[in-house]
């Protein structure tokens, strides 16, 4: 009886230490394969986001050279065209151009939708700042001249600051 479990004992323990060898192998290689799985699915995610990142940090880069004056202004003016009607295309401008990348608020980062909504809304009061301090009896000229003094005065304009922030959080998706 002893030899039979003693034989028993000998077909058994190797046995059992060979399973648990190959169950801990399997294991480590299954979670292996996960882990690769995950990354790849990241990388190709990844792979897919980016152009569509990089398109909206492009577009709204475009934006915030629409609305700066230098650019805004010769677009817009046609000649014969009153200061007031001027100004509300402006306005408009700023707005419509503002609605039509508002998606891409989806693809870019807190920061740098927070620094182009600024920019929208200091530019906007900037516009309007400089149509209420033009002469009354001005025009067109008057309107740009008074758009261009206050920009001195800002110093940097926000649309460039905006830029920074954007080029910054840009480089950050590279990093």
């Amino acid at each position: 009886m002893q030899e039979l479990i003693f034989d028993i004992l000998k077909i058994a323990i190797p046995g059992l230490i060979i399973y648990v060898t190959v169950d801990s192998l399997l294991r480590r290689h299954f979670q292996n394969e996960a882990g690769i799985r995950a990354t790849k699915a990241k990388e190709d995610q990844r792979g897919t986001l980016l152009p569509i990142q990089l398109q909206a940090y492009e577009r709204l880069m475009l934006y915030l050279e629409r609305i700066a004056p230098e650019n805004l202004f010769p677009r817009l003016h046609e000649a014969g065209i009153p200061v007031g009607a001027l100004h509300m295309q402006v306005i408009a401008s700023i707005q419509q151009e503002f609605e039509h990348n508002l998606s891409q608020k989806l693809y870019v980062t807190e920061d740098a939708w927070k620094a182009t909504l600024q920019a929208k809304e200091d530019m906007t009061a900037m516009y309007q700042a400089a149509f209420k301090k033009m002469p009354q009896t001005g025009g067109v000229a008057d309107y740009i001249q008074e758009t261009q003094n206050l920009m001195e005065e800002f110093g940097v304009h926000p649309t460039q600051l905006a830029a920074l922030v954007l080029k910054e959080q840009l480089n950050g998706l590279f990093r």
